[in-house]
């Protein structure tokens, strides 16, 4: 299944097609299923959608937002995904820590996915430079702990294994250059010399691409 490419003249476009989009995911799910699971990057570019997601009238109780990775800083510090995912949201819904702990085999499989992509080809926490990328990749386990050289802290990221368990993925990239990479992604190459490949090649899972300059 081939991802879908939309291009947006804002960033601001962007993030409200996302939002509504996403809106409509999780409004399926609970209609469908009676719960949702979202699965949410952390980052600056998402923070814009999180915003206007929150503005939506939809069961947020009955929501559960999991971040794709995070940070091993303390639960109220600035750099923590899920502090600013539940500040930019704005909602009271069902907000989960990721550590290495963490059991998320009761939320599978996600309802919606909201990745990003850094400018080296990573997403969420599967960075290239990890000492362990092949077996994080490879992993048959949900959730991935690493030590990335040049990084402040330890990541804790879901794996493959856990993403790709969903039903719904959207990758949102801003700028000349992130558009640039993803393009070279599609092309023959490693997984573990730009990971978002895991995304784009031979998944059934849908995947969409949102992007703007």
């Amino acid at each position: 299944m081939q991802p879908r490419f939309r291009a947006f003249e804002s960033r601001e476009d962007a993030a409200l097609e996302l939002a509504v989009d996403l809106s409509k995911c999780l409004a399926q799910a609970v209609q469908s299923r009676e719960s949702a699971c979202f699965v949410a990057s952390g980052g600056g570019s998402p923070e814009d959608t999180y915003k206007r997601l929150g503005s939506f009238d939809l069961p947020w109780s009955r929501i559960r937002v999991l971040p794709s990775d995070e940070r091993c800083v303390p639960a109220d510090s600035p750099r923590n995904n899920l502090g600013m995912i539940r500040r930019s949201l704005g909602v009271d819904a069902q907000f989960i820590e990721l550590t290495e702990s963490t059991s998320i085999d009761d939320v599978l499989p996600f309802d919606v996915v909201l990745l990003g992509m850094g400018e080296d080809g990573h997403t969420a926490s599967l960075f290239p430079t990890d000492p362990d990328i092949e077996a994080a990749l490879e992993s048959s386990a949900n959730i991935h702990t690493c030590l990335i050289p040049g990084l402040e802290e330890a990541r804790i990221s879901l794996t493959p294994r856990a993403l790709l368990d969903s039903r719904m993925i959207y990758l949102l990239i801003f700028g000349a250059s992130k558009r640039d990479r993803y393009e070279s992604a599609l092309s023959l190459g490693s997984v573990a010399d730009c990971p978002v490949r895991i995304l784009l090649r031979g998944t059934q899972v849908p995947v969409h691409i949102f992007w703007a300059p």
